[in-house]
């Protein structure tokens, strides 16, 4: 699908997996805009992470948070 006019999109990825034993995981952000340039980065180190599904809620809203804090 082609992309919308006036739009970004802010991917998250897990770069590490997240580690059980000691419940810790990381976030990596990256804002492109509808061409596919890079308009923002950031990463995130987690701690106290109980299981992978709050891994991928706390990616999810850390990329939201980033995206709104960068104005869009």
């Amino acid at each position: 699908a082609n992309p919308i006019v006036g739009w970004v999109d802010a991917s998250n990825s897990a770069l590490f997996p997240f580690r059980a034993a000691s419940h810790v995981s990381a976030t990596g952000v990256v804002v492109q805009d509808m061409e596919g340039f890079v308009l923002g980065s950031c990463t995130r180190f987690n701690r106290a992470i109980p299981d992978s599904f709050a891994v991928e809620a706390l990616a999810c809203l850390q990329a939201l948070h980033f995206a709104r804090d960068m104005g869009f």
